[in-house]
């Protein structure tokens, strides 16, 4: 799997779509769609599902995104 080149931890309060924009604007990616379609995160038609990090969080895995980040999931 390819890892990002920039990685930053989240921040604390950071929801997740909040991050992923973070590190595609650090990464220099010109869509985010790309993270989120190699972390396996939902979308639909080309838009960030947003409520998903704030309704069920324990619904969403975070194990691909931790490997494209190198950042523990917790």
């Amino acid at each position: 799997m390819d890892k990002l080149l920039i990685r930053p931890s989240p921040f604390y309060d950071e929801s997740l779509s909040g991050y992923i924009s973070r590190l595609t604007t650090l990464n220099s990616y010109d869509h985010f769609s790309w993270i989120y379609i190699k972390a396996g995160l939902t979308m639909k038609n080309d838009v960030a599902i947003e409520y998903t990090d704030k309704i069920a969080p324990s619904r969403i895995s975070l194990t691909s995104l931790s490997n494209l980040t190198d950042i523990s999931e917790q």
